[in-house]
């Protein structure tokens, strides 16, 4: 099985996002602790990823999620999404998937600190890991990456990968962006060179991001690339060693996120209330009264500039860990005994298994929809 070149910077790159699998005896190896139930598992595992990086499960969701495991649970709060664990029902492995967000709140030395503990546990594997590097100034940009994937210094193996730009901006530059991908997505090595400020509603703003998707299936993906990233970006194509010439900050990238924000949204705020503001004003009302009667009955910020998204020790709502208070733990114990029993009931009759799994799979899909709808609302 191959595994991914290492070249350049190990600091030339940060991790955007991840997933990885445990064997669920880790735990009791780790911690030297007892464990039996499918519920002390999870608050177990809930503690230890708190510890990791920063912030643990909060509750269990109302579908399976995906890789064919039982169960799912939330990682972070409730109103900002950081990853999942999956557990059950798949040879006895706990799966993480930590999301962009999740790696960009998660406490800074989160990386070494997961190498730590992957390095002790049975069977670990990363599936999946993305790694970035930004290019703040323009310095590298998606019509380069296409020059020099047509000149082959994107060949591996002397073999060119398939590429494919994407975005109406291609044709006629019109501020919305332009996507240049190398790979195909799902195998091994999928990469993004793509505008990313353009992205965030800034027209004029030079910032690229080039990002490589790795993933496990016919090459392994060594636990280390939480230690190296950079290496593993450099490694990746043989132009990659050529760009990567400085350190990649995570920090950067949150200021650069948090500023675009700002200005995306106060620009949409006075389009929607400036004129407004005016006519108040010019009726007598003081700005104090003004912002009084604008504010009231809305609570939190708008997405992209909660606290929560780029620390998670900023919390503008409480949060309570499932390992973290006894209610939970109980209500998480009944609640997986009441599916354990939902499950031996619906598959007593092997002919009514496939009946009962399309039944699954249509209800899931409508609760995953529901839910999807229901955060998207509370976020508005």
């Amino acid at each position: 099985m191959e595994i991914p070149l290492r070249r350049g910077r190990d600091d030339g790159a940060f991790i955007d996002q991840i997933t990885f699998t445990i064997h669920e005896d880790s735990l009791p190896k780790v911690t030297g602790k007892g464990l039996v139930s499918d519920t002390e598992f999870v608050v177990k595992y809930s503690e230890l990823l708190e510890e990791i990086l920063g912030f643990g499960i909060t509750q269990k969701l109302p579908f399976k999620g995906k890789f064919f495991y039982k169960s799912c649970y939330q990682l972070g709060p409730d109103n900002v999404e950081y990853g999942k664990v999956h557990y059950g029902g798949q040879r006895e492995t706990m799966l993480v998937e930590l999301n962009g967000t999740g790696c960009q709140a998660a406490i800074p030395g989160w990386e070494n600190r997961l190498y730590e503990f992957l390095s002790k546990c049975i069977r670990p594997k990363i599936t999946r890991v993305d790694v970035a590097h930004d290019f703040f100034n323009g310095e590298y940009t998606p019509d380069q990456a296409l020059l020099d994937h047509d000149n082959g210094h994107f060949d591996v193996h002397n073999m060119r990968p398939k590429s494919e730009c994407r975005g109406t901006a291609w044709r006629n530059d019109d501020g919305s962006g332009k996507t240049f991908y190398v790979g195909k997505r799902g195998n091994s090595k999928f990469t993004r060179v793509y505008e990313k400020g353009k992205q965030f509603g800034d027209v004029n703003s030079p910032w690229v991001r080039f990002e490589t998707e790795f993933r496990a299936g016919d090459i392994e993906i060594p636990l280390d690339v939480l230690l190296y990233p950079g290496s593993y970006l450099g490694g990746a194509y043989p132009i990659c060693t050529a760009i990567f010439k400085t350190e990649a900050k995570r920090m950067d990238a949150k200021t650069e996120t948090v500023n675009l924000s700002f200005d995306h949204k106060l620009f949409h705020a006075r389009n929607q209330v400036g004129k407004m503001v005016n006519f108040l004003r010019d009726i007598g009302w003081d700005d104090t009264k003004i912002v009084d009667e604008l504010v009231k009955g809305i609570e939190g910020y708008p997405k992209g500039l909660q606290p929560e998204q780029y620390d998670c020790r900023d919390q503008t709502q409480k949060i309570q860990y499932i390992h973290e208070e006894q209610k939970a733990i109980d209500d998480l114990n009944m609640q997986t005994l009441l599916d354990d029993l939902l499950d031996e009931k619906e598959t007593a009759f092997p002919q009514d298994r496939e009946k009962q799994h399309i039944k699954d799979i249509e209800l899931e899909e409508k609760i995953i929809s529901n839910f999807l709808n229901s955060k998207g609302n509370s976020n508005v």
